[in-house]
């Protein structure tokens, strides 16, 4: 509420939507028009976690669509935790228009790599807006229905602001 009135606040809210819009949402969606998707060179290199090039993943609280045993989450857990010792695939979602994009490279990043224990998918939503959480519930439900099955244990939404990971 502080940028209501703070003359200051305002005008960086302003600056930063208009940086947005100018870059932002259109840009990459006219990119996913024109090539199909997001065009990204991953690197097949697995660092050590000791290693100095090694970064770990901001650690978030996130509702899972599906608990370890396929029941409905009723607490967070930590990202970080769920992380923890195996080499994962993050796939971060600020909109749910990105959903047809992240599948693509959960796809292409599934067949190059055959199933191991030690690799994990792990798809991050995320549902800004302070209103959102009291339809959390409604929510999850929604977004587990949208998604095949064998990919429920994989969801991870968090009802928090994105913009430290854009």
């Amino acid at each position: 509420m502080s940028f209501i009135f703070s003359k200051g606040a305002r005008q960086e809210r302003a600056r930063k939507l208009k940086e947005e819009a100018t870059r932002g949402r259109f840009f990459e969606l006219n990119e996913i028009k024109e090539n199909g998707g997001k065009i990204f060179e991953a690197d097949m290199d697995i660092l050590d976690l000791k290693d100095s090039q090694a970064i770990t993943f901001p650690d978030v609280e996130v509702w899972p669509l599906v608990t370890d045993t396929g029941e409905e989450a009723l607490t967070t857990v930590s990202l970080s935790d769920k992380l923890a010792g195996k080499v994962s695939l993050v796939t971060v979602c600020a909109r749910d228009i990105a959903r047809p994009m992240v599948n693509t490279w959960v796809d292409a990043f599934s067949k190059k790599v055959s199933p191991n224990d030690r690799l994990q998918i792990v798809q991050l939503s995320f549902v800004e807006g302070a209103l959102y959480k009291l339809f959390r519930k409604m929510l999850l439900r929604s977004i587990k229905g949208t998604m095949a099955d064998d990919q429920h244990h994989q969801v991870m939404v968090a009802f928090a602001d994105s913009e430290s990971f854009r």
